[in-house]
């Protein structure tokens, strides 16, 4: 059975190869919209970055509350906020490698999310993600 170090390293490996192809892109393939009201695959990527930052923070969160309720992720604004359509495409792809690697990186003890184990439940349709006794709830 594989240990957390084991899907750790198999994380990052896929966010290496993710980071070249990603880079193989041109900026201009990369800014196109499919349609007015679909996410360029800058806007993706920038989606993605997004969401590693609320799940970095809802890991950190975890480890030293006893109650917390994360806020709900309004993803299209946070999207339609930080301008990924018009940044610039490399340096969008660096952001979303190194946050991803940061975020799968093993801590010392070999504990992936710091002084305890998380377990949490997201599930599409909830208004909030929580955090209660050590884990997260929905």
């Amino acid at each position: 059975m594989p240990t957390h170090i084991d899907t750790a390293s198999e994380i990052d490996s896929l966010i290496e190869l993710w980071r070249k192809k990603l880079l193989e892109l041109d900026a201009v393939s990369a800014h196109f919209k499919p349609a007015p009201d679909r996410w360029s695959i800058s806007e993706v990527v920038g989606h993605l970055v997004d969401s590693a930052c609320n799940n970095h923070q809802r890991f950190v969160r975890a480890q030293y509350c006893s109650d917390f309720v994360f806020p709900k992720y309004e993803q299209n604004e946070w999207v339609a906020a930080a301008h990924y359509q018009k940044g610039d495409w490399e340096s969008l792809v660096e952001l979303w490698y190194h946050f991803n690697r940061q975020s799968v990186r093993p801590a010392p003890d070999g504990n992936i999310f710091g002084r305890r184990s998380v377990n949490f439940v997201v599930r599409p349709s909830s208004a909030f993600v929580g955090c209660s006794h050590g884990g997260f709830v929905a």
